[in-house]
């Protein structure tokens, strides 16, 4: 597993970009929250194989008014058929979303990097 890590693309961690410790939950979206751990821990920081995380946008996804609906609209009819300006209200949503460049979750990337206490410390 940690030669699988080694041959991964290494990236140099700029501070700022969230990190992540390979197949994990354990998210780190500051300096602080990673001096903590480091603190915390009695393993060597070397030890831990951090990755830089990437960020997931809204763009990409839309809200489906006849899926909303489907319960309640009549059988083989849609919103559209139903209340035109509610599903122009819906379209207009899936506009905003899909302009949207605003940042709603972070990922495991492919890229790997080390952090040192002074790097933390640093940023």
């Amino acid at each position: 597993m940690k030669q699988e890590y080694s041959e991964k693309e290494f990236k140099e961690w700029d501070g700022k970009t969230p990190l992540v410790l390979r197949g994990t939950d354990e998210y780190f979206f500051d300096c602080h929250q990673l001096l903590d751990f480091m603190a915390d821990t009695l393993t060597p920081i070397d030890n831990f194989e951090f990755m830089l995380c990437e960020p997931q946008y809204a763009s990409g996804y839309e809200v489906d008014p006849d899926d909303i609906f489907f319960d309640i609209l009549p059988q083989d009819m849609s919103l559209a058929e139903m209340a035109p300006k509610l599903c122009d209200a819906f379209a207009a949503l899936n506009k905003a979303i899909d302009d949207s460049e605003e940042v709603i979750s972070w990922t495991e990337s492919c890229f790997r990097t080390t952090v040192t206490r002074e790097m933390a410390e640093r940023f």
